[in-house]
């Protein structure tokens, strides 16, 4: 848990400050571009822009020029912004969970070895938890 309140910080500062809150995306140096791309941020806040401020005109009448949304960038639609952070939560998802398999997996897995020892004895203890005798002599 220690390890994850340290890392988070680490990641999550860079993803917010390329995703166009305090810098502009065009104006994002070429090193960084990953993290643009792999930001739910980026897309979050490229969503709520186009919300708020399509079709708006804030500047009023006869001023050219004060479209925001031109102001801060280009940007793709909401309906491909929102797919695009449904699509990397369910991508982080999946490698969390192999992730967690390939680091949790005993050698033999708990649920072939609970469906052997049922089928051999329907009568006998799950593997791992304690027997009668042994939760009697612990009182």
């Amino acid at each position: 848990m220690e390890l994850a309140v340290s890392i988070a910080p680490i990641i999550l500062v860079p993803m917010m400050l390329f995703a166009g809150y305090f810098v502009s995306q065009d104006k994002v140096p070429y090193f960084f571009y990953e993290f643009l791309y792999i930001s739910p941020i980026k897309y979050a806040f490229q969503a709520s822009v186009q919300i708020e401020f399509r079709n708006h005109d804030i500047c009023g009448p006869g001023n050219a020029g004060c479209d925001p949304l031109e102001t801060l960038g280009n940007y793709q639609g909401i309906g491909l912004s929102i797919g695009i952070i449904l699509i990397l939560a369910l991508g982080l998802r999946i490698i969390a969970y192999y992730g967690l398999v390939l680091v949790s997996t005993p050698k033999k897995p708990k649920m072939l070895a609970l469906t052997d020892a049922t089928s051999t004895n329907p009568g006998s203890p799950r593997p791992g938890s304690p027997r009668r005798s042994q939760v009697a002599s612990a009182e």
